[in-house]
């Protein structure tokens, strides 16, 4: 019983071992079949007896290799199963046609080689375009085509000149390199080395590039990166430096940076960004940026964070002033622009301000600073719980402090100028500072600085209302209004000190880090 089954086991597996053995039998005949070369035409047949490896076909030769055909004056077959080609050679695969003078088949490799003799290059008329070439290397079973030397592509309006490159028929994609100069109706590129797919209408760049638009509205460097020709998007990056992007008025430059299809603002930028619009005149420099499109109301919204390196700067060029900002964050659209944390500010030589957090209407030109704010108006500072300023072209044209408001100044290293109140207006002319009113339980603690020893006495006052006059950017009077009272007294007595007035040097608003040059 055992034994039958064994026998039966025996059996079944030397069938399969046999049919096993006719598949790979069959299949190595079919391979050898099909990189058999077929003599499909020739007027004769002829052999050297000086050459009795080479076998001469002469006079409208045909020759068939799977599904291409290849023309030609006379070929030489060797011994190997070689072709060498010669005259008016022409080779159709598909839809690709290659004409030359000279052209080499090995079944074997399933390749093809051409070369140019004298003054006509080989051409292979493809779905890119028209290809020239002095050497060509194609292969019939992957479908690439190999240019080492080089060459040039014509299509329509477009011309390519290139150093070496391959073309992969199937796909359609180009891959050169060396010296790539492109020339078309709409953009003109330089590149090391660039991939370009016909089908998708996308550049690929793999090596220092740079394209631009031949109306002069866009242009782009980088490294490494695609662009997509058809909407004007793509992703850019550099390794050493940084890729630039400009679109219109509106450059862009980050290490790595995406940019979308419907804006100059980038969808994502990171290390070393910089934006910057030179027809609004401004400036964003920041580590890392961010694109939103949330709010179909409001538009896009950039959000823009530094880093340990460095904090966002916005620079805004006025006619008159030009306008810093400096904070961890910054959030801008059309409109508004949001700044927090520690955000300082700086408008003109003489302006500055701090505050925890910053909203600015870029329309009204209404700045509000909140988180305990303080700004410097010329040597005076003042305090508020919360802070509003007007600006226009970048300068200001009032100001409203409330909550906790004070004013102080330094005399000397000694004494100091002090005026708090619950509310503090400001007025404005061609950005220089004319008027402060004081409102609701004004005092202030005043010296006279044109004495020679200011710190000596000082004048103490209450009121319900102060009016502080300035011009030249210097106080000439300080009026009491409503109710004054007030009395000079020798600083020999203790000089109060307003919790709300404690003067302290302006911060330093630093420029930002220099934009990375461009190799």
């Amino acid at each position: 019983m055992n034994f039958t089954k064994h026998l039966n086991f025996f059996f079944k597996a030397f069938v399969f071992g046999v049919w096993c053995l006719g598949t790979i039998s069959l299949n190595a005949q079919e391979n050898q079949g099909q990189r058999k070369v077929q003599i499909l035409q020739a007027d004769n047949i002829l052999r050297d007896q000086s050459q009795p490896d080479v076998q001469r076909l002469i006079g409208d030769v045909v020759l068939g290799y799977r599904d291409a055909r290849l023309y030609c004056d006379s070929a030489w077959r060797y011994s190997d199963g070689q072709f060498r080609t010669m005259g008016e050679v022409r080779l159709i695969d598909g839809s690709q046609r290659l004409q030359a003078n000279e052209l080499n088949l090995n079944p074997e490799t399933q390749r093809v080689r051409a070369k140019s003799i004298g003054d006509s290059p080989v051409v292979l008329d493809a779905d890119a375009g028209r290809l020239e070439t002095e050497l060509l290397d194609y292969s019939l079973n992957s479908k690439i085509a190999t240019l080492p030397n080089g060459g040039q592509l014509e299509e329509g309006e477009r011309s390519i000149r290139f150093n070496r490159g391959r073309y992969l028929t199937a796909l359609q994609v180009l891959q050169l390199g060396g010296d790539v100069q492109l020339t078309s109706a709409d953009y003109d590129l330089q590149s090391d080395s660039v991939h370009w797919d016909e089908r998708q209408r996308v550049f690929s760049f793999h090596a220092p590039s740079h394209l631009a638009s031949r109306n002069g509205q866009f242009e782009l460097w980088c490294e490494f990166g695609e662009f997509d020709e058809t909407t004007e998007s793509g992703w850019f990056a550099d390794s050493l430096h940084v890729a630039r992007v400009r679109d219109q008025s509106i450059w862009l430059q980050a290490n790595y940076l995406e940019l979308p299809a419907d804006s100059a603002e980038p969808s994502l930028a990171t290390g070393h960004v910089w934006i910057r619009d030179t027809l609004e005149h401004w400036e964003l420099h920041g580590a890392n940026a961010k694109r939103w499109d949330s709010n179909p109301q409001k538009g896009a919204t950039l959000w823009v964070t530094g880093d340990s390196a460095g904090r966002v700067h916005w620079i805004d060029f006025g006619e008159a002033d030009s306008l810093f900002l400096v904070s961890d964050t910054l959030q801008v659209d059309e409109k508004f622009l949001h700044a927090w944390p520690d955000v300082l500010m700086r408008q003109g030589e003489e302006s500055h301000a701090r505050a925890a957090d910053l909203h600015w209407d870029r329309d009204s030109g209404l700045v509000k600073l909140q988180g305990k704010p303080a700004m410097w108006l010329e040597d005076w500072m003042l305090q508020s719980d919360s802070l509003e300023w007007e600006m226009l072209n970048n300068r200001p044209s009032s100001l409203l402090a409330w909550g906790h408001v004070g004013l102080s100044k330094p005399v000397t290293e000694l004494c100091f100028q002090q005026i708090v109140g619950r509310q503090i207006t400001g007025d404005f002319t061609e950005g220089e500072l004319k008027k402060l009113m004081v409102n609701g339980n004004a005092e202030s603690v005043y010296f006279n600085e044109d004495v020679e020893d200011p710190c000596a006495e000082f004048n103490q006052s209450q009121s319900s209302r102060m009016r502080i006059d300035f011009e030249d950017n210097a106080v000439q009077q300080i009026v009491l209004l409503e109710g004054p009272e007030g009395t000079w007294m020798s600083n020999g007595l203790s000089v109060p000190a307003f919790e709300d007035a404690n003067w302290e040097q302006a911060p330093l608003v630093t420029p930002p880090r220099k934009p990375f040059a461009q190799k």
